[in-house]
């Protein structure tokens, strides 16, 4: 692998990298055309291309497939012949370029890398077509203390925050910026870090500093989920909604509520609805409150089971265990595999603190990879009394335990994992409909 040499000059000339001559272009990616992402063993066998088009001025790319020729003069002479190719530099200021009569084109860089980022300046909008291999992910790219160009190597998009939350996490990251001047950076009690890049794009390269050297692990890492939206005709509430594997889930709690009961109503026969905190039967005073718009309707077991809009249903056991092995198995983990998947399931606000590194409640910014946006509603308990808003999220599943008590999916605020368990049929619990 070719180490990420140091950005000569780039600190001493403050960001006039991005904000000068450098930024009269800029680098337009063509999807690729290609099926989902390879595995490290299919890669070989799997052949796709990358359309980069470049604006007139200076731009940043890198690339996610490997070509058949890495030499990178070989690999733009395209853009050599037609004329428009004025430089290419590394990060380490080594050109590509022009020596005229002293010797013509002339390659200090050498063979291009998938970890590393580079600067290309045209003179008029341009594009080169890159046919090779997907990267075999992951890829592990070495970071000098200061400025580097990194590469990004999927060919798929994904969340900027997401890419480098390992860096984030261990204290390294001091700011990430696109080539447009927008940024990835801590913002401190102003609001802690904010992504202003958005996602990552295939064939983009990106500025980034850190505070001292270290390896930034990409790998496949899971793209956004599909989403949409769902209207109950019962009430009018719309609902967004994420797909998530081969299943479609309400991305919010079920907020139906055709009737209110105070908390010292219960039943595990009767279908009974609660409002945290709510102590009457005014649907309409509820329906008004924070609680309710922030978290939705709690509901007993028997409620639950027939609470969902039609075409939509209460998710069997066997249903929450689809959803959670997919998390599981496709990179949804805070570590990147595993079951510590409670972090991308849970919503980005409204969780109470914790200082456990993978948990619901540490770092929000960087919850709901997902797309499920999990809300700490709390619960109602058999006591009469409301619980663990902002520490705890419960959902009821359609299967029965026992005589008295049927199973239950929570996460925690200070727990890396989605629990099982099994709770009294007359609590108040939040709903998750997936679609039949």
């Amino acid at each position: 692998m070719k180490p990420a040499g140091i950005l000569q000059g780039f600190l001493t000339c403050s960001f006039l990298f991005l904000a000068g001559p450098y930024l009269q272009g800029q680098t337009m990616v063509q999807p690729i055309q290609a099926s989902p992402l390879p595995s490290v063993r299919e890669a070989a066998a799997s052949v796709n291309t990358l359309t980069l088009r470049f604006l007139t001025g200076w731009n940043l790319f890198s690339l996610p497939l490997l070509p058949e020729t890495t030499d990178m003069e070989e690999l733009f002479q395209p853009l050599i012949d037609n004329g428009t190719l004025v430089k290419i530099q590394n990060q380490s200021g080594k050109p590509l370029e022009d020596l005229g009569p002293l010797g013509g084109w002339t390659n200090h860089i050498g063979d291009l890398s998938l970890t590393e980022g580079y600067r290309i300046r045209v003179e008029a909008p341009c594009s080169l077509q890159v046919t090779g291999i997907p990267a075999a992910l992951p890829l592990e790219i070495p970071l000098k203390t200061g400025w580097n160009i990194m590469g990004f190597p999927r060919e798929t998009a994904a969340n900027g925050m997401a890419v480098v939350a390992q860096l984030i996490v261990r204290g390294s990251l001091e700011k990430v910026q696109d080539q447009q001047g927008k940024t990835i950076e801590n913002t401190g009690s102003l609001g802690g870090w904010v992504n202003h890049i958005g996602d990552f794009q295939p064939g983009a390269g990106y500025l980034i500093k850190v505070n001292r050297e270290e390896i930034l692990a990409i790998g496949n890492l899971p793209d956004g989920n599909e989403t949409g939206t769902l209207t109950d005709v019962r009430d009018g509430h719309l609902y967004k909604t994420v797909k998530i594997g081969t299943q479609w889930w309400m991305a919010e709690n079920l907020a139906y509520l055709p009737f209110l009961n105070p908390p010292v109503a219960e039943s595990a026969t009767q279908p009974f609805h609660y409002v945290y905190d709510n102590q009457g039967t005014d649907v309409t005073a509820a329906k008004a409150s924070a609680n309710y718009l922030n978290y939705g309707v709690l509901y007993n077991w028997t409620a639950a089971l027939t609470a969902c809009p039609q075409g939509w249903h209460l998710p069997s056991d066997a249903e929450w265990y689809t959803l959670s092995d997919y998390l599981t198995n496709n990179g949804y983990g805070f570590e990147g595999s595993g079951s510590d998947i409670a972090k991308a399931m849970a919503s980005t606000t409204l969780w109470n603190g914790s200082p456990t590194a993978g948990t619901p409640g540490n770092d929000l910014y960087l919850n709901d990879w997902s797309g499920f946006g999990g809300r700490p509603a709390g619960y109602l308990s058999n006591d009469d009394h409301y619980y663990a808003m902002g520490f705890m999220a419960y959902w009821w599943a359609a299967d029965s335990y026992s005589d008295t008590d049927a199973r239950v999916r929570l996460i925690y605020h200070s727990a890396d994992n989605l629990a099982r368990n099994h709770f009294p049929k007359n609590q108040g619990f939040s709903v998750r409909c997936i679609k039949d």
